[in-house]
């Protein structure tokens, strides 16, 4: 599971990894990371760092996420921001890799490409 995620998308995620053997990749924004209190309190009351021992969550900061991309083996979803720059959730764009395997590509490689660009691991 990739995803470039907003807060409160790391309750799902960790559930994720509790209960299927999966990892999970995600990446935050330099204000969330560097702001700390919020996000270091949610990822402890998790357990992230046994995770991230276990090698089973990684996380990396960017100075900016334009975009929520959610993404796993099977379907992905971007969510857009609105015109104020926020990400609107109430909206956004989903594909399966078996109905439309293109979209699925373009989230996964715009995903791999953002990981890749970033040498911010946490």
């Amino acid at each position: 599971m990739k995803s470039e995620v907003m807060l409160e998308d790391i309750d799902y995620a960790v559930e994720a990894v509790k209960r299927k053997k999966v990892e999970y990749e995600f990446i935050v924004t330099d204000s969330q990371n560097s702001s700390g209190p919020e996000i270091k309190d949610k990822l402890r009351k998790l357990r992230w760092e046994d995770f991230a021992k276990e090698k089973k969550i990684f996380r990396k900061s960017i100075d900016n996420v334009r975009i929520q991309l959610l993404l796993n083996e099977k379907e992905a979803l971007i969510c857009l921001p609105d015109r104020d720059g926020k990400i609107d959730q109430s909206s956004g764009l989903y594909g399966t890799k078996n109905e439309n395997e293109a979209f699925y590509n373009l989230c996964n490689n715009y995903f791999e490409s953002k990981w890749a660009e970033e040498d911010n691991s946490i």
